[in-house]
């Protein structure tokens, strides 16, 4: 992972950077979609993954994808095939990783992702007005984000009452879910130590 970090680093240029983050956040929006039509049609584990999420789930991984596709930059939809590629990533790197993540996060994670989520679309809307793109541009975009959120949100909540998201973020009041999750961070932390103390060069 790490070299590859580095060959994307230094041996790709600006828009072959942009191009395999685009292809990422897509790739990421189709596992998730699939991932979720799994769970939805009761296969396993993707149910188990989606009722009884545990500290490493693939919502952190559909949201990460998620918050990186908020910084898809306008300015460059010029390409030939632009219409494609923007269909692609509304409705997989945005939709698709957004209703992953919703699915598989814990409630404590999902309530964590929910407000850096909302802060950076805010803040990604902002920024639009900063760019030199047409206001046409800046409009649909931000329409379009408030679109397919009402439109996931409407969804989840009328559409499909079976889903486990509902019951999640209902269970965000309950203090047992963070008592659960200290216990449980104290537990792999102490362990993490007393490995690192018995073998501090690999540890």
């Amino acid at each position: 992972m790490f070299a590859g970090g580095l060959v994307i680093r230094n041996g790709l240029g600006k828009g072959g950077k942009r191009f395999f983050l685009e292809a990422a956040t897509i790739m990421s929006g189709m596992m998730a979609a699939y991932a979720v039509f799994q769970s939805l049609t009761g296969v396993s584990p993707y149910t188990t993954w989606a009722t009884n999420p545990g500290a490493c789930n693939p919502g952190t991984f559909f949201a990460f994808w998620f918050l990186i596709s908020l910084g898809r930059d306008l300015s460059s939809s010029r390409s030939k095939g632009s219409p494609l590629k923007t269909a692609l990533w509304w409705g997989f790197a945005f939709v698709g990783n957004l209703v992953g993540f919703l699915q598989f996060s814990s409630a404590l994670s999902l309530l964590a992702y929910v407000v850096v989520g909302v802060v950076l679309i805010i803040y990604r809307i902002s920024m639009l007005f900063f760019q030199r793109v047409q206001m046409i541009k800046k409009f649909r975009f931000a329409l379009g984000i408030g679109v397919a959120v009402s439109l996931v949100t409407c969804s989840i909540i009328f559409l499909l009452p079976q889903s486990p998201i509902i019951p999640k973020v209902m269970g965000v009041t309950n203090a047992e879910s963070f008592e659960q999750m200290i216990a449980s961070r104290n537990f792999r932390m102490n362990a993490a130590f007393k490995i690192w103390e018995g073998v501090p060069w690999t540890g």
